[in-house]
């Protein structure tokens, strides 16, 4: 019996080994996820945050939410306060989830959101991948309890949250790690003056 599970483990081994070996498409495209189209600007006050994340979906991940199985996109802001000679201080961490998930029965996706009180819906998969990759306007921190003698830069990170596959899709589990995407972190200057200057109508 145990001779049996010990050559179960090394075959098990020897097929991831051969799954991230002979995949490097898989492997690469968990490097590529990144955010584009970056804009932080003052938004009634508050600092707010405009982008959206690319390269962040595979047709694995495409055919578990078909499946019904929800998936979360977790994003991180940070806020940090730049000092000459101590180490940068972290004023605030803002994190948002978007989570999607597909009704079979109304066959409709749902996209919830902690920046949204109401559920938003879309008609077919591709609508619904770029609402979730999308940053409408996320706050951060109230502009006003910025000092203007000081200087600042954000911190953003995007995630893929774990999740569990029905038994019926079991056959794609060693497929589960390559979806497991973590954007770098990405920093941008964030200028007080540029913040509390009237905003263009």
């Amino acid at each position: 019996m145990l001779s049996l599970v010990t050559r179960y483990k090394s075959r098990l081994v020897i097929l991831i080994f051969c799954f991230w070996h002979f995949s490097p498409s898989l492997s690469a495209w968990a490097q590529e996820a990144k955010f584009a189209d970056l804009l932080i600007t003052n938004n009634a006050g508050q600092i707010s945050v405009y982008a959206r994340v690319t390269d962040c979906f595979t047709p694995g991940m495409e055919a578990a939410i078909l499946a019904g199985v929800p998936i979360t996109f977790t994003f991180f802001f940070d806020l940090y306060q730049e000092r000459s000679y101590w180490w940068d201080k972290k004023i605030t961490r803002r994190v948002l989830k978007q989570t999607l998930k597909y009704d079979n029965v109304k066959k409709i996706f749902f996209l919830t959101s902690t920046n949204s009180r109401e559920a938003a819906a879309f008609q077919n998969l591709e609508s619904a991948k770029r609402a979730i990759a999308d940053l409408n306007g996320v706050t951060v921190f109230p502009v006003n309890d910025l000092q203007n003698d000081q200087s600042y830069y954000l911190k953003m990170k995007a995630k893929l949250d774990e999740f569990r596959l029905p038994l019926r899709m079991e056959n794609l589990l060693f497929y589960v790690s390559a979806w497991d995407f973590e954007t770098n972190w990405h920093i941008q200057k964030v200028t007080y003056q540029r913040m509390t200057a009237p905003q263009p109508r």
